[in-house]
């Protein structure tokens, strides 16, 4: 909370994303989550004066249709960068609960799904209490070469129009081009 207080404060920040401060429009909604007030360890915040060339371009994926894949080597701003993208949804007022980020390469969501298709049954079921054909929502699956069969699962969510944007990443050029070539042509664009 110090530090986001204190990225608040900066004058080269222009905006932090963190439930714990006051100023967030989902504080109320974070202290009935979280009794002892501790808001967890991710924040996101914006640097006042531009947004990088590649999330311009990130956001311009999001009417696409297709997968949109993010592929680059490890701490190159990948993760950075699907933050700032919810951060940007937040923005133009989607509802949050319709942006759903994962790390693929989590150890407690590895252990705990067997598939990422397990992932997002259980997101629909029990965050959006709906069937994902309702209202478009956006995915975002972080090292998405960790989970077991990503793309055969992704090409389904895909060919069934469900009204789904996934966005994903992967450190593994290699092994997301070789996959996603084999059952997702047509459906995956990179940037």
């Amino acid at each position: 909370l110090e530090l986001a207080e204190f990225l608040e404060d900066h004058s080269k920040v222009e905006k932090v994303y963190y439930p714990g401060l006051s100023s967030s429009p989902y504080k109320s909604l974070a202290d009935s989550l979280f009794k002892r007030k501790l808001y967890g360890g991710v924040l996101s915040f914006r640097v006042r004066g531009g947004q990088r060339e590649a999330l311009d371009v990130l956001v311009g994926e999001l009417e696409s249709k297709r997968i949109t894949s993010i592929i680059g080597g490890r701490r190159v701003g990948k993760t950075t960068m699907m933050y700032q993208l919810v951060a940007h949804l937040i923005d133009r007022e989607i509802e949050p609960k319709r942006i759903f980020y994962f790390p693929a390469d989590d150890p407690a969501i590895k252990s705990l799904a067997g598939s990422i298709d397990d992932v997002i049954r259980e997101y629909f079921s029990r965050i959006l209490g709906q069937n994902p054909r309702k209202t478009m929502t956006y995915i975002l699956i972080d090292e998405v070469h960790h989970a077991k069969d990503w793309e055969a699962w992704l090409k389904k969510y895909h060919d069934m129009g469900y009204p789904i944007k996934f966005i994903v990443s992967s450190s593994s050029a290699t092994h997301l081009l070789k996959r996603s070539s084999d059952s997702l042509v047509g459906r995956i664009s990179e940037i």
